[in-house]
């Protein structure tokens, strides 16, 4: 069984950067055939085989051998360990609800690596699942909670500008589902890995924005699958 959310988590993760790509240029989403980019040339099935297919191409379009990006790559590596770790750690509604969440992290995540933005869907997508997957006695408690925190992020981001709006509704989002203290290490875990990242890239120059979402929903994940949620 867990070869099958392996594979779901490739497939679902592929669609969700094709989906990605298509954000900026406002094109349909679901309907087109895939095409490469660079020279038009539609992309059949058996080149679109997540994961195995970047390989085999060796990163590079059969046609005009043009570059695919290695982000589609990691995109669907991540969405298929992604998904094997959920089916391995949850049960029942909390594992659809936690697919479902981790699909909105990892589309929030790529989003603002291509574009700096977290789109809005994003923070509904995972706000619905949590109230669906939190008890009825915690709910109201949450959802305040959740609205109180996003508050105080919207101040911090107007006074301090340390972190964006988007990274203020993801967090307070993921409020929703994860205790005050797990969001304390959610934060902390996201900017130690920022930090991390940061140096061995070299990228650490003074004004530079660190577009932190990718980070969030790494420290999110991590909390989600081993630390303490709302029941």
């Amino acid at each position: 069984m867990s070869y099958f959310y392996f594979i779901l988590g490739s497939v679902l993760a592929s669609w969700i950067y094709v989906c990605t790509v298509r954000y900026e240029k406002k094109s349909d989403m679901y309907g087109k055939w895939s095409i490469c980019p660079h020279c038009h040339h539609r992309i059949p099935f058996h080149q679109m085989i997540p994961i195995i297919s970047w390989i085999q191409l060796k990163g590079h379009c059969a046609w005009c051998h043009h570059e695919i990006p290695v982000s589609s790559f990691f995109c669907e590596l991540f969405g298929a360990l992604g998904f094997l770790i959920i089916s391995l750690s949850f049960d029942g509604i909390h594992k659809i609800g936690m697919m479902i969440v981790f699909c909105a992290l990892l589309y929030a995540s790529f989003c603002d690596l291509l574009y700096g933005l977290i789109p809005d869907r994003t923070h509904l997508i995972i706000a619905s699942s949590a109230i669906l997957m939190i008890s009825p006695a915690q709910r109201i408690h949450q959802i305040l909670y959740s609205l109180a925190l996003l508050i105080v992020l919207f101040f911090i981001c107007i006074w301090t500008q340390s972190i964006g709006m988007g990274d203020g509704k993801l967090i307070s989002s993921l409020a929703l589902i994860l205790h005050p203290l797990s969001i304390l290490y959610m934060i902390s875990i996201a900017s130690t890995t920022a930090l991390i990242i940061t140096i061995l890239k070299k990228e650490g120059k003074k004004g530079q924005i660190i577009r932190f979402g990718p980070y969030l929903s790494f420290g999110a994940f991590v909390c989600l699958c081993f630390l303490e949620r709302v029941p």
